[in-house]
């Protein structure tokens, strides 16, 4: 599979959101596998930037500001050992536009991490987060067009591309909390995120790691 030609390193811009491939430890090996992003990147956590060299992010146990550098030091390293992170800009967002989506995520601060991934008001995962407040953003600016939103909405998604049955992870995990696995109900994925034809690829800090499959 080719590596595509992307632009190097980018400081990030308020508004900016940088995708990230974290690890590889189980849990998140069982978010990345799911869904490849773009580029069939690997990816499993996204990040809004806020400030200059300021994001913040939902991650356990709950939406904090982190500093860039933290959250670079955060990051799966490549074989040159640079941090696995995408930069991307929303395409034709206006000041008012990005300053009232980070005004929206700077109040989630200090709200608890979404564990289930079930769709809520009062905790938050990482694409939740970012789309939540993109998509006030776009309301208040484009209300008539509220109801198509500004990054789309997919199933949660927990099963297994090469088998297509849920994976042991996953069961695992839900039934140490007592659910069923939400498998198909309103949700979101940071690796498809970053495939949304409104974002555009402004920098790479490392050589990411790709998935032979890509399911939409």
């Amino acid at each position: 599979m080719r590596y595509p030609d992307l632009p190097g390193p980018c400081p990030p811009r308020p508004g900016d959101l940088l995708f990230q491939h974290t690890s590889e430890e189980p849990g998140r090996a069982a978010i990345s596998r799911i869904f490849s992003g773009v580029h069939n990147f690997v990816i499993d956590h996204v990040a809004l930037c806020v400030a200059e060299g300021e994001l913040i992010e939902a991650a356990p146990p709950c939406v904090r500001q982190v500093s860039l550098e933290r959250f670079l030091d955060n990051s799966h390293r490549d074989k040159a050992g640079r941090p696995r992170v995408l930069v991307c800009r929303v395409s034709d967002a206006g000041d008012d536009h990005i300053e009232t989506a980070i005004t929206r995520a700077v109040k989630r601060i200090g709200m608890p991490y979404n564990e289930t991934y079930m769709p809520c008001t009062k905790s938050w995962y990482c694409s939740s987060l970012v789309i939540d407040a993109w998509q006030y953003a776009h309301f208040c600016s484009k209300p008539h067009l509220s109801s198509q939103g500004f990054f789309k909405e997919t199933p949660l998604e927990f099963r297994d591309p090469a088998t297509g049955s849920v994976m042991e992870f996953w069961k695992e995990y839900y039934q140490e909390r007592e659910m069923e696995v939400p498998q198909g109900l309103p949700g979101s994925h940071p690796a498809l995120l970053s495939r949304s034809e409104t974002l555009e690829v402004v920098g790479s800090y490392g050589i990411f790691q790709q998935l032979k499959h890509n399911r939409t």
